[in-house]
């Protein structure tokens, strides 16, 4: 989701070392990581649940951080002088989007996405509309990637172990299977389904989804001063669309999950 359109860097008001500052946040972002996956072992009641925000948190962070080392290559410095080019989570890390909205919408079982602290960048210093639509559609990219390689190493490394009745399960979108394979099988599937329901939200052309990208691209230079501010209220719509649209949404995150699906080989 590109909350990041920004002409403010945030700077990192840490007080600690970068290094200690960075290695801290990894180190307890793998303890709540290690954390889900435990409970999600003992208690396969909630397993499908627990791996699905496991899955979840780093695949939002990542499309964050996405947005924000392309446009330090296309010579906005915003992010990377925020202390925003980092793989440590806490910078990017939205108590909202990326912890509570998820975690109720994964308890309550309708399904979850979320987003992180805007990733800052200043349009200014991208002149070129096509790179500034790059910069936004390159979240949703790289949810893509991720479930391509989810779906790459589920296919060859997990797969094969699979019986028939398994498999017929699994293209069936039964959970049964959930519970009669290995954790890391399961939560390289989820992980899959999980980055596919990102990158299909947020590809969608209403902002201030990264999808509106391609709305911004179609203006004409006069009306995007008008566009970029009416963006910002725009959360709104989104809000919408989720409450009002759930069904619509659900299947439209079905039919991406089949192709997938057929695309690694399972169905069709």
């Amino acid at each position: 989701m590109s909350f990041f359109h920004s002409n403010q860097p945030q700077l990192n008001s840490s007080k600690m070392p970068k290094w200690l500052f960075n290695l801290l946040g990894a180190i307890l972002f793998i303890v709540v990581e290690a954390g889900l996956l435990i409970v999600a072992f003992k208690r396969q009641s909630v397993a499908v649940q627990l791996l699905y925000f496991a899955a979840l948190l780093p695949s939002i962070i990542l499309h964050e951080l996405s947005h924000g080392v392309i446009a330090y290559w296309f010579g906005d410095n915003t992010a990377k002088d925020a202390g925003r080019l980092t793989l440590n989570p806490i910078p990017s890390i939205d108590p909202i989007g990326t912890v509570l909205l998820p975690a109720i919408m994964t308890v309550s079982g309708v399904g979850a996405f979320g987003w992180a602290r805007p990733v800052p960048v200043n349009l200014t210093e991208i002149k070129s509309r096509d790179k500034r639509a790059l910069v936004s559609l390159i979240g949703p990219m790289t949810n893509i990637g991720i479930a391509l390689i989810c779906g790459l190493i589920y296919k060859f490394l997990a797969a094969p172990n699979l019986t028939a009745w398994e498999i017929s399960s699994l293209t069936s979108g039964s959970t049964s299977l959930f519970f009669v394979q290995p954790l890391w099988a399961q939560l390289i599937l989820i992980a899959g389904f999980a980055n596919i329901v990102l990158a299909t939200f947020n590809l969608l052309p209403v902002p201030p989804l990264d999808g509106s990208a391609l709305i911004e691209r179609a203006l004409g230079e006069k009306h995007l001063e008008a566009y970029y501010r009416f963006r910002s209220y725009s959360i709104v719509i989104v809000i919408v669309i989720v409450l009002l649209g759930r069904n619509l949404l659900s299947g439209l995150f079905n039919f991406e999950f089949n192709h997938w699906m057929s695309l690694i080989g399972f169905v069709g």
